[in-house]
């Protein structure tokens, strides 16, 4: 595949280089001649594998720079943003021979987020409708989220074709509910799969979310939407509409799946009530804050 970078080490002993066929090269520069020491493969969407070969590259895996940073680290970066560490040359025969490792993370500006802390993870979303999942013990991100094949063939990574606008947890399962401007809710398990089969298509434009135990609340700029937060469906196909001289901002629901606040550009949190089914909710007072 065509190279499309090349870097030389302090020492000038290495050169690396990086190709369109997902693969990094480390060369160690002999007196009469060039010997490939190292071939690194970046396939997957988290990991990266050694010596071994593909039958075809996905978009996502291409290499698009590389340099040596300190100490002479050899680092990669590929075209779905993510960075491929391979081990510091000598490396043949070595401890660290064969160990790749790869950093991933956002590329755009984070516009969600969302704690587990019963599993000590964390969530989030950018505009270009990529979720992040992080470890909240280490700091560190785990994995991008991901559709099951094909949808995600091309290794971008994207789970929205749309900026996502809102996360949630759901406590009991561990699930996962995103929604974007492709007015989409998608849900994904604790393991980083996308359940395609559970995807729910919305009827408006999706602001913010919040759940309870058993209702999951979607504002959108229609007004409000519930989903049955065990089950990942749509309790029925109406948008509640909020009424009132007001633009809704934010939205709460307790955890009782009783009552909803809803916080408005009128510096005032107006509450309802709504029914254990999500079909029906009423207003019930205003609060001045």
């Amino acid at each position: 595949g065509t190279i499309y970078s090349c870097s030389w080490s302090s020492d000038d002993k290495y050169v690396m280089t990086c190709s369109a066929d997902g693969t990094i090269k480390l060369i160690q520069v002999l007196p009469e001649s060039l010997q490939v020491v190292q071939t690194a493969h970046a396939v997957g969407p988290q990991t990266a594998t050694c010596g071994t070969t593909t039958s075809k590259i996905p978009i996502g895996a291409m290499q698009m720079g590389c340099t040596f940073t300190k100490d002479d680290v050899p680092v990669s970066v590929s075209l779905n943003g993510q960075i491929t560490i391979l081990p510091q040359p000598p490396i043949c025969g070595g401890p660290d021979e064969g160990f790749i490792q790869v950093l991933t993370g956002h590329a755009a500006p984070i516009a969600g987020l969302v704690l587990d802390s019963t599993r000590k993870l964390a969530y989030t979303g950018d505009t270009d409708g990529i979720v992040c999942q992080w470890d909240l013990q280490t700091g560190r991100t785990i994995q991008r989220l991901s559709h099951e094949q094909p949808q995600n063939e091309d290794l971008m990574g994207k789970i929205h074709s749309g900026a996502i606008s809102c996360l949630a947890i759901v406590p009991t399962t561990g699930h996962l509910f995103s929604a974007g401007w492709d007015d989409t809710l998608r849900i994904s398990n604790s393991q980083g799969q996308v359940l395609a089969s559970q995807n729910q298509k919305l009827q408006a434009q999706p602001n913010a979310m919040s759940t309870g135990t058993k209702l999951t609340v979607i504002m959108t700029v229609e007004g409000l939407v519930f989903v049955d937060a065990l089950e990942g469906t749509l309790c029925s196909d109406i948008v509640h509409p909020l009424g009132g001289n007001y633009n809704p901002l934010s939205v709460c629901i307790t955890l009782d799946d009783s009552t909803i606040y809803v916080g408005g550009d009128d510096c005032q949190i107006h509450v309802y009530t709504v029914d254990s089914n999500g079909t029906s909710m009423t207003p019930t007072k205003v609060l001045n804050v």
